[in-house]
């Protein structure tokens, strides 16, 4: 194993929030998810709403709604097969995703091993997988097999490109170029999800840094630290940093879905080099979607070496290597998770199923007030003895003003994170072509042509129409972090036949106009499929 220098810095993004169930004209229901445990791991099914306490920022609140969600209960028997399939789609399910990080995650932890055993043998039929590798995201399924054949195909060819990536990230043209991989291996990386035992995948937006500035600043504290002739240490970072833009693309790809949602993160080396704050960062965020989050270290015990006029010492973990163990503790506990250290991976994927088999779900209207958008903690105590109570340990108090909209709400989301994105997005193709027109007095007003390929939309049939749901995103801006301004368009299209074979000719052409106040250099369109769930991006400079 390697040892750090110093503590990396890693970027930090911003915890967004999201909009809870709202009723009574504006109040805000706080949902919190709680799993009990007994001494065994096993879940505690017999409470009641008596039987539990929950407090905000140390103040008891009135528990107004209680419900419990068996996940492994059999699908009810009907006569009626269709009657069947619609309950079966409304029965609850658990939601997984597997954050496949940096590094060789078979290792002393058998990674890989557990992973496929835990697929397959310790899922419910319903309950929706998905898989995270490098920068591409699988649908989330219930056809498990599938994501079983990629990981095969990711197992056979991850060591080779993890190697090529240390390489590539411990030069100097990569510290001071670029954060992604070159061309050359990228074409490694997408050759796995182009495979054809695939299953469907798109680009995994990842959420910005706060600002590029801070994070070159990063990486010069870094270079003037580092200790001469050691290259692993800028191959480290990077495999960290990657890894936590990761966490917040995951994060955010299930704030949108409903039901019990856990993100399993493996890596070589764990939460290695991340700050304090950056992981405030990550839980809270974790939190606020009501997502848990499982890191899971694969590379086995790390050692560092001291010398003296003795000779060599070995010392155990170096510093840094501690710090990630309690970092990826700590996550765990504060976003309702479990974290492995220094163990086989099939022990806490053991423990997470176990104890998500049965959850409680608690509803309070807070005492305070919401619409601050202060982060508030949240504690949960139950009146029996001998149990661990497991649940999230805060939320962003944000209040609503309208019934929660879900395509507004992943719409909104999934523009913002793409209009950000520093890489071409391509699920759904799109093509640009922007130009400065004549506008009002002291405003700059541009116009945006766009086509988009509807053979890359997802189109429904409806009562023999062609359905889409499509939302665009007009960004214009003076530089890299200076957006000058943004216009959001929806297009719900529902066409005849005729018109259906006539767009698949000719492409969707959609032009979009705005004024900004000073004269842009850039101009990026955003498409998103609600439908599908697709980003497309497209990005012009203007001279």
């Amino acid at each position: 194993m390697r040892s750090l220098a110093l503590l990396i810095l890693l970027a930090q993004g911003v915890a967004g929030q999201q909009p809870p169930p709202t009723f009574r004209g504006g109040t805000v229901l706080v949902p919190i998810d709680v799993r009990v445990l007994d001494k065994a791991g096993d879940a505690v099914r017999d409470l009641t709403r008596d039987d539990f306490t929950v407090l905000e920022d140390g103040v008891v609140q009135q528990i107004t709604q209680f419900s419990a969600t068996d996940y492994t209960a059999p699908l009810p028997r009907r006569d009626d097969a269709r009657a069947a399939a619609i309950d079966e789609r409304r029965l609850p399910h658990r939601t997984l995703l597997i954050v496949l990080g940096r590094g060789r995650l078979q290792g002393p932890s058998r990674g890989f091993d557990a992973i496929e055993s835990f697929i397959r043998t310790r899922l419910s039929p319903r309950d929706r997988l998905g898989l995270v590798a490098y920068d591409r995201v699988t649908d989330l399924t219930t056809d498990h097999a599938s994501i079983l054949r990629l990981l095969r195909v990711y197992r056979s060819a991850h060591e080779e490109i993890e190697a090529l990536l240390d390489h590539w990230f411990s030069g100097l043209t990569a510290f001071f170029t670029r954060r992604d991989a070159p061309p050359g291996i990228q074409r490694k990386i997408d050759a796995i999800f182009t495979h054809p035992d695939a299953p469907p995948a798109r680009h995994l937006v990842s959420l910005a840094a706060p600002g590029e500035g801070d994070f070159e600043r990063d990486r010069q504290r870094m270079l003037q630290v580092l200790e001469p002739g050691n290259d692993d240490t800028n191959s480290v970072y990077m495999a960290a940093l990657q890894d936590v833009e990761k966490l917040y693309a995951s994060i955010e790809y299930l704030r949108g879905v409903e039901g019990e949602k856990h993100v399993v993160l493996l890596s070589e080396e764990g939460l290695i080099g991340a700050s304090a704050d950056g992981m405030d960062r990550i839980a809270a965020m974790a939190a606020d979607a009501r997502v848990t989050i499982s890191p899971i270290q694969t590379g086995g015990l790390p050692t560092s070496w001291s010398t003296s006029g003795a000779g060599m010492t070995l010392e155990g973990p170096s510093w840094p290597h501690r710090w990630a163990n309690a970092s990826s503790r700590s996550l765990a506990a504060r976003t309702g998770g479990t974290a492995a250290i220094y163990e086989y991976a099939e022990r806490p994927l053991d423990r997470l199923e176990r104890s998500s088999r049965f959850t409680y779900l608690l509803g309070y209207y807070p005492s305070r007030p919401v619409g601050d958008g202060s982060r508030r903690s949240v504690e949960v105590r139950v009146n029996r003895p001998g149990v661990e109570v497991v649940h999230r340990g805060a939320y962003y108090a944000n209040a609503t003003t309208k019934a929660y909209d879900r395509r507004e709400f992943l719409s909104g989301s999934r523009l913002w994170a793409a209009s950000a994105y520093r890489l071409p997005v391509t699920d759904v193709k799109v093509t640009l072509s922007a130009a400065i027109v004549a506008g009002v007095p002291r405003q700059t007003r541009v116009r945006a042509q766009m086509r988009i390929d509807p053979s890359t939309v997802r189109f429904e049939t409806v009562d023999g129409q062609h359905t889409a749901a499509l939302d665009v995103g007009l960004f214009v801006g003076a530089g890299k972090e200076e957006r000058l301004g943004d216009q959001r368009q929806r297009l719900d299209l529902t066409l005849t036949p005729a018109a259906y074979a006539d767009v698949l000719a000719r492409g969707l052409e959609v032009t979009m106009t705005i004024d900004v106040p000073s004269r842009p250099r850039h101009v990026k369109v955003v498409v998103y499929d609600y439908l599908a769930d697709k980003v497309g991006t497209a990005l012009q400079e203007l001279r």
